[in-house]
């Protein structure tokens, strides 16, 4: 017989199979890398170059593993080079289950891990202009570019590479690209890149980024006018937006 003073050294051996709902889904989902997939899957991309893109903190080794322990464990299915996209990849329907889990993180992270101390830092921190301009093209709202296309050209006065540029063309076929652009730009868009993924998550409005400098345009002034609908930011936007606001 175990007395109250003898638990705490006693050895007990776990159960031979998961039972606990909560243990079972930490096993296949807890890694922090799965959801950041996962994240990029549900935002639009396929191929291993452009997943890498949005997670350019993992590296290419890694993601790779993940992505076969994920097609293992039935998140993920491999697309062959023959499907319509070539080789990519693609949630299943259990991992697109995940996207109100995934919601739900985000939001509780900003409730309760966003201090001001880490907004303030955000003036300081010198982004990888690559990832943000990956960042702005998956955020774009092709519903909302005029009907001829678009093209735009970034330019990152204190960072290098200092420019890059996306291109659409009257079907909504994109290319996104670091370096000067290959065609002429309807818009140019000057801004620091840390300065693009505060708008896009919400830290700084857009009008308050070009009334105070850090987002210049140049080109046409109707398309400067629809610059901030053409794109659909991050889902945590506005409750970010509102978090800020109430620090100010």
């Amino acid at each position: 017989m175990l007395h109250s003073d003898e638990t705490e050294e006693a050895d007990f051996p776990g159960p031979s199979l998961d039972y606990c709902p909560v243990s079972i889904a930490a096993r296949l989902v807890g890694n922090k890398w799965t959801f950041l997939i996962v994240r990029e899957l549900l935002a639009g991309s396929i191929r291993f170059n452009d997943i890498h893109r949005g997670v350019p903190s993992i590296s290419r080794t890694l993601l790779a593993s993940r992505l076969r322990d994920m097609t293992r464990d039935g998140l993920v299915t491999r697309l062959d080079a023959d499907s319509p996209n070539g080789v990519g990849y693609r949630l299943t329907p259990a991992a697109v289950a995940l996207e109100p889990v995934i919601i739900a993180l985000g939001n509780w992270a900003i409730d309760w891990r966003l201090p001001q101390t880490a907004i303030a830092d955000m003036e300081t921190v010198k982004e990888d202009p690559s990832a943000a301009l990956w960042h702005m093209f998956r955020s774009i709202d092709l519903t909302a570019l005029p009907e001829g296309g678009l093209s735009m050209e970034f330019r990152f006065p204190e960072s290098e590479p200092s420019c890059g540029w996306m291109a659409f063309d009257s079907h909504n076929r994109g290319s996104v690209c670091l370096g000067p652009p290959q065609v002429p730009a309807d818009l140019v868009v000057i801004a620091n890149p840390g300065v693009l993924y505060q708008l896009a998550y919400g830290y700084v409005s857009c009008e308050h980024a070009l009334s105070t400098g850090q987002i210049s345009l140049e080109g046409d002034v109707a398309l400067e006018r629809r610059f901030q609908n053409f794109f659909s930011f991050s889902p945590f936007a506005e409750r970010i937006s509102e978090r800020v606001r109430g620090y100010r």
